[in-house]
């Protein structure tokens, strides 16, 4: 993950969880995530921009990149799909990403507590969460039947339970090569509604 959050002495604090740092193990990173969320429920942070690690949403995951080529590596296979964005049964996963689904769970879990934390503090924190767009509903135009089965982040159990406790949100959804963007993909920011007058479109 990699959120900067907006402290109420006006100074940005970035924490990011995008990739294991070698000198910083398990028991380092759930101390800084402690401390965040100790400062989260006290009210220290006014905004947080979440952008979420997408590597195990990532549509990507669903084309094979060797395009037949047996000697070629195709790619990081899916561990979720749109049936169970929650991520795939175990069994149905390649051990070697086993551990990757569980870490990225995980991380979902403890960055939706942050983020309700924030958000019912006396700072009533605005949130803004950043992941590509659901590509498996055919009702938006995003959608397209070869990425039906796209597991999106806001299909999860956690993301549903961060819409639960702040109801009152947002969210637009954008192509990035509208913006200046080298390629289409598609962009969804959800956001608590005190954020809307800048972000809805």
């Amino acid at each position: 993950m990699w959120a900067a959050c907006m402290a109420a002495d006006g100074h940005v604090r970035e924490a990011s969880g995008r990739e294991p740092q070698p000198n910083v193990d398990e028991a380092q990173a759930r101390s800084l995530g402690g401390a965040m969320l100790e400062d989260a429920h006290a009210g220290k942070f006014h905004g947080m921009l979440i952008a979420f690690p997408c590597s195990t949403f990532s549509v990507s995951r669903l084309f094979d990149a060797s395009q037949g080529r047996p000697d070629s590596d195709p790619g990081p296979p899916p561990v979720r799909d749109s049936e169970h964005p929650d991520g795939l049964d175990e069994s149905a996963i390649d051990p070697a990403h086993t551990k990757e689904l569980r870490m990225a769970n995980d991380l979902l879990d403890r960055t939706v507590a942050l983020a309700i934390a924030a958000n019912k503090s006396p700072s009533k924190t605005t949130i803004i969460f950043e992941n590509p767009a659901d590509r498996s509903d055919p009702s938006t135009v995003f959608y397209q039947a070869h990425l039906r089965k796209h597991g999106s982040v806001f299909n999860t159990t956690a993301f549903g339970r961060l819409v639960a406790a702040i109801p009152l949100s947002s969210r637009s959804t954008f192509a990035q090569c509208r913006v200046g963007g080298e390629s289409q993909k598609y962009t969804t920011l959800w956001y608590t509604n005190d954020a809307a007058p800048v972000l809805d479109v």
